[in-house]
């Protein structure tokens, strides 16, 4: 038994490098093309006609730039919280399953306050079930 363990192990830590989705690696790189090929095309052209029709009595330029700088402060907020999410997967997982449990719950006392005995039985349902094979 401790043989095959280990050996479980081994093959966990220790597998081969290769494309497990080769269908979605090919969607992958046609979106990634289609959006080189349409910023190329366009170029800056799509931004500056929203400009110019902005002096026609609508001013966007406010909404652009926070959308650029919106979207800049989300790629840093990424790049800052993934190593922080890959130090600590356990308890997210942990954190993710106690609050859906949690949810869960509500939303059944929920469906009875509001007088949905249909969802209230499928949650109570799907409550015991999620207690009864110990999700957490």
């Amino acid at each position: 038994m401790y043989d095959l363990t280990k050996y479980l192990i081994h093959q966990l830590i220790h597998q081969e490098t290769k494309c497990r989705d080769p269908i979605f690696a090919i969607l992958l790189y046609g979106n990634l093309a289609a959006i080189i090929a349409v910023a190329g095309v366009y170029g800056t052209s799509a931004f500056t006609e929203a400009v110019t029709d902005s002096t026609s009595g609508y001013n966007y330029n406010g909404y652009i730039y926070a959308t650029f700088i919106l979207g800049a402060v989300a790629i840093v907020l990424t790049g800052v919280s993934l190593p922080i999410m890959m130090c600590i997967p356990m308890i997210l997982i942990k954190c993710s399953l106690i609050s859906m449990l949690i949810l869960s719950g509500v939303m059944m006392a929920m469906s009875f306050v509001y007088g949905n005995i249909w969802g209230g039985i499928f949650g109570v349902s799907i409550l015991c079930y999620m207690l009864y094979n110990n999700i957490i």
